[in-house]
């Protein structure tokens, strides 16, 4: 139900599509049950909020990289 349920925020394509999570773990389950491998991952902020930017190995979508929001998690922990 959890990967449904971030599935439903977005599709990852883009900043503006990005799918929300939780926590790390959290990408690479969506990742995993969508059938994709992580190549790669990187942080970056744009327009105030903070993304993971997972590059993946090739796939037959030809989907390079999957946008993560991860505003609701960075940085709360210390």
């Amino acid at each position: 139900m959890l990967i449904e349920t971030i599935l439903s925020s977005g599709d990852g394509l883009s900043p503006e599509t990005a799918m929300v999570v939780l926590n790390t773990s959290d990408e690479y389950s969506v990742i995993n049950a969508i059938g994709f491998q992580a190549e790669m991952q990187s942080l970056t902020r744009i327009n105030g909020k903070n993304y993971d930017i997972i590059k993946l190995f090739e796939n037959d979508y030809n989907i390079e990289e999957l946008y993560f929001d991860i505003d609701l998690f960075f940085g709360k922990w210390k």
